[in-house]
């Protein structure tokens, strides 16, 4: 979990500045390198750096350009994960940040496009309907959206 205090960007919304930090969590964690949580995200207007962090806690200022929001974003989320070597850590986070960015941003993109429809769906099943009949399972749930095996999967082709 993220918490994100603070004022607001001033050339990147707060929507996408929690999409490139959710972005960079989620791929630092499949790869199982998961920070202490909650991770307690604070834009400030009066800050000499682009971004420090310290333990789970991440600062950002606030007047960064969108490219250079993702950079911090991306680089300070890696120094909440990992720990490296003391005399490398600055190298080792620069080297990781600029491999994984490009990732960050496509999942990023694809979390910031769908915000408000996903938030209404989610607010939608928090209406609370009269039973007419019994409880059902949707069968929409059920429908294909175009999984495809990789990584060795067998008994069906694999995309390439």
């Amino acid at each position: 979990m993220i918490v994100l205090k603070g004022c607001k960007g001033d050339h990147v919304s707060r929507e996408q500045i929690r999409a490139f930090l959710y972005a960079t969590l989620m791929v630092l964690s499949y790869h199982n390198r998961a920070p202490a949580l909650p991770l307690v995200v604070t834009i400030k207007r009066r800050m000499k750096e682009l971004g420090t962090c310290c333990g789970s806690r991440i600062d950002l200022r606030a007047d960064m350009q969108p490219e250079e929001m993702l950079t911090t974003c991306v680089h300070e989320v890696i120094h909440a994960c990992i720990s490296f070597p003391k005399g490398s850590v600055e190298k080792c986070s620069t080297t990781l940040c600029s491999k994984i960015k490009a990732d960050v941003l496509k999942i990023a993109d694809l979390l910031l496009e769908g915000t408000y429809r996903r938030a209404a769906y989610i607010a939608h099943t928090k209406i609370h309907y009269a039973p007419k009949g019994d409880d059902f399972y949707d069968p929409n749930e059920d429908m294909p959206v175009g999984v495809v095996t990789r990584y060795g999967g067998k008994g069906t082709s694999q995309r390439r």
